[in-house]
C-alpha cells in the first residue's frame, strides 16, 4: 500500500536555518519526494495532516492549507489508482506522474504497443512474431488496455505481471522469452531516442531463468539411430537430422534452404539472427554429409527439399512427424530435430572442444570487442572440431583437444 507523509528534509538548511518541507511517497523498498517549496524551522513540524506546522509558526494557516491541498491531491490519485486496480503496480514516480496528469508539463505518451509491433515486424522469424504477439496479447490482458504507455512498465509492475503470468501456470523458461522480448523493447525505444534511460527497469528487475537438465543422445542411442533400417519418410527425417549432425548442428531452415557447396565449404547466415547482420558461418563438407546430399541433392539447393515442397513450414511439420515415429519405433524418450545440435554440443565439450569453438560452429555471435572488430576468425577450426566430433561417433575415437 501506498504511504504519504510530510517529512523536513535536515540535509540542507537554507541561509535562515530554514529546512525544506517536502512531501514524500512510499511503497514497498522505494520512495520519491516532492517539493513542497516551503521551508521550516525544526521546532514548527508536526507533520500530520491537517496540522503540518505548528499554529505558532510565521503564516501557519495558509501553509496548512497549502499543504493539505497538496496531500489531497496525492491522496486522490493513490485512491483513483486503488479503485482501478492499478496501484499495486505504480511506483512512487508513477503515483507522481498520476497525480500530475493534468499538469503541462507531463511528458509526452509514447507507445509501447506501437514500438512491440514495430519490433516484430522486422523479424522475418515467423517464431519470433508469434512470441512478440503473445507478449502484447498478455500485456494487454495485465493492464486492461490495448494501448500500453511505456511509463506503465516499471519494476513495480513487472515483478506483478510475473507473478501474475506465474498464477496462469506460464512456466519460468516462458516468462523468461516473454520478458526478454519487452527488454527488447525498451532497448529498441531508448537506442531510437524516443524514450529516456531513465525509465529503463530493467537494471532492478532480474528476468528469471529456470536451469535445466540439457538433453542429448547417448553414443550408443545416436549409433543406433543412425544404423537403424529405416524407410520412407523415417528414413529421410532421420538423414535430415544426421546431416545438421554433420553441419554442427545447423539450424533445420538454415539447411533447409542452404545453397550448393562451393569449394565444399557451405557457407550461410543463420536466420534467426539475420536482422542483426552477422557475419556468415562457413563450415566444410565432411564425407558423412555428403553422402546425405548425393541422396538429397537439389537443382538450386544443396538439397531437394526447398523445391518440392510449399515452403519451410510444410516441411518441418512433415520432418517432425516422421523423427517421433523414429523416437518410438527405437524406443527413445524423446527424438526430435534439435537434438542433433545439442548431441553435437555435447560430444563435442566431451572431447575437449573450447566454448569458443562450439560457440562459433553454432553460429553464436561473438560479444568481445576482438571477435567484432579485429579477429578473422579460422574456420578452419570448427572444421577440425568437427572431424573430431564425427570420428569419436563413428570409431569411437576421442581425440582429445
Amino acid at each position: 500500500m501506498a504511504k504519504l507523509s510530510f517529512i523536513l528534509d535536515k540535509k540542507k538548511p537554507n541561509p535562515q536555518g530554514l529546512f525544506p518541507l517536502k512531501l514524500k511517497i512510499s511503497t514497498t523498498g522505494t520512495s520519491t519526494c516532492i517539493s513542497t517549496n516551503i521551508y521550516c524551522k525544526e521546532r514548527y513540524f508536526i507533520g500530520t495532516p491537517p496540522q503540518i506546522v505548528s499554529k505558532v509558526a510565521p503564516q501557519a494557516k495558509e501553509i496548512n492549507a497549502n499543504l493539505n491541498c497538496l496531500y489531497q491531491k496525492y491522496y486522490s490519485a493513490i485512491v483513483d489508482l486503488e479503485r482501478n486496480g492499478q496501484l499495486k503496480i505504480s511506483s512512487p514516480a508513477q503515483i507522481r506522474m498520476y497525480a500530475n496528469k493534468s499538469d503541462k508539463r507531463e511528458e509526452t505518451k509514447i507507445s509501447f504497443s506501437k514500438v512491440l509491433l514495430d519490433v516484430m515486424n522486422n523479424y522475418k522469424n515467423v517464431g519470433t512474431k508469434k512470441i512478440c504477439n503473445y507478449t502484447n496479447s498478455l500485456l494487454q490482458t495485465f493492464f486492461n488496455n490495448d494501448d500500453i504507455d511505456f511509463n506503465d512498465i516499471n519494476y513495480r509492475s513487472l515483478f506483478v505481471f510475473d507473478e501474475w503470468m506465474e498464477d496462469k501456470g506460464i512456466h519460468t523458461n516462458t516468462r523468461s522469452i516473454i520478458m526478454r522480448q519487452i527488454r527488447r523493447v525498451f532497448n529498441k525505444a531508448i537506442e531510437d531516442d524516443m524514450i529516456s534511460q531513465s525509465l529503463y527497469p530493467f537494471r532492478k528487475f532480474k528476468i528469471k531463468q529456470a536451469e535445466k537438465e540439457k538433453e542429448f543422445l547417448s553414443l550408443d542411442k545416436f549409433r543406433l539411430l543412425m544404423n537403424a533400417d529405416l524407410q520412407g519418410g523415417m528414413a529421410v527425417a532421420r538423414d535430415f537430422f544426421l546431416l545438421s549432425f554433420f553441419f554442427c548442428g545447423i539450424n533445420p531452415i538454415d539447411l533447409f534452404y542452404l545453397k550448393k557447396p562451393l569449394d565444399g565449404i557451405i557457407t550461410f547466415v543463420r536466420t534467426k539472427i539475420a536482422h542483426k547482420e552477422p557475419m556468415p558461418i562457413h563450415i566444410k563438407v565432411q564425407p558423412e554429409a555428403q553422402k546425405i546430399i548425393d541422396k538429397y541433392a537439389g537443382d538450386n539447393h544443396m538439397l531437394c527439399f526447398a523445391e518440392h515442397y510449399a515452403n519451410y513450414k510444410t516441411f518441418q511439420s512433415y520432418i517432425n512427424k516422421r523423427l517421433r515415429k523414429v523416437g518410438k519405433e527405437l524406443a527413445f524418450e524423446k527424438c526430435y530435430y534439435y537434438l542433433a545440435r545439442y548431441t553435437w554440443a555435447t560430444y563435442a565439450d566431451k572431447i575437449g572442444v573450447s566454448e569458443r569453438i562450439i560457440g562459433k560452429a553454432l553460429g553464436h555471435t561473438g560479444t568481445s570487442l576482438a571477435d567484432k572488430r579485429y579477429i578473422s576468425f579460422d574456420w578452419g577450426k570448427v572444421d577440425d572440431a568437427n572431424r573430431n566430433v564425427i570420428d569419436y561417433v563413428m570409431n569411437g575415437e576421442m581425440n582429445i583437444l
